[in-house]
């Protein structure tokens, strides 16, 4: 059947499993952990960010020292283009996981959406000190140094990504971008 309209059973299906998930967490009294994952997990699921702040800050009351809750809360922070609060999230998850390298990554994300290159590219650099084929602490190396016009210096990091990967289409962009800056 044709369910164009958006309200096939599988909507209905979600919309049912997330009444349950919050009838579940209603009759723990806020404190059911696994629902308030559940929810969140939900929300992300369908990129609603807004909604899932409310059950993010609810499952910091009960876990105040989960890194992995604090990068949840910082990227949908960053979602909602509320870069600063979404960098303090990052940062009080870097207290618990300072060598998590997609945190690290969404962390210097942030920093270049805030105009803040010098710091970003500390961020990808910390990366790929993790692991130095990070193809994305790579590619925000590349486009931070071209923020910064440092256009060689890109030049060379697109062409070390491109070396191990031919068909990275933005590396390839970026690189072309570079040239014509050149």
């Amino acid at each position: 059947t044709d369910n164009s309209e958006g309200t096939g059973p599988q909507e209905d299906k979600s919309e049912d499993d997330l009444q349950r998930m919050r009838e579940r967490l209603d009759e723990s009294g806020s404190a059911n952990i696994e629902a308030l994952e559940e929810i969140i997990a939900y929300y992300f699921e369908r990129e609603q960010y807004a909604e899932s702040l409310h059950y993010i800050d609810r499952l910091l009351e009960y876990l105040p020292c989960s890194g992995e809750t604090w990068q949840r809360k910082g990227t949908a922070l960053h979602h909602l283009q509320r870069y600063r609060e979404a960098l303090a999230a990052f940062d009080q998850a870097l207290l618990f996981n300072p060598v998590d390298s997609e945190l690290l990554l969404n962390r210097g994300l942030t920093l270049d959406y805030l105009g803040e290159y010098e710091e970003a590219l500390a961020c990808f650099e910390r990366v790929l000190q993790l692991d130095n084929a990070d193809e994305e602490g790579l590619f925000g190396k590349g486009i931070i140094f071209e923020k910064l016009e440092r256009y060689n210096e890109s030049v060379s990091v697109f062409c070390h990504i491109i070396e191990n990967n031919p068909g990275h289409k933005e590396a390839w962009y970026e690189l072309g971008y570079c040239y014509d800056c050149l």
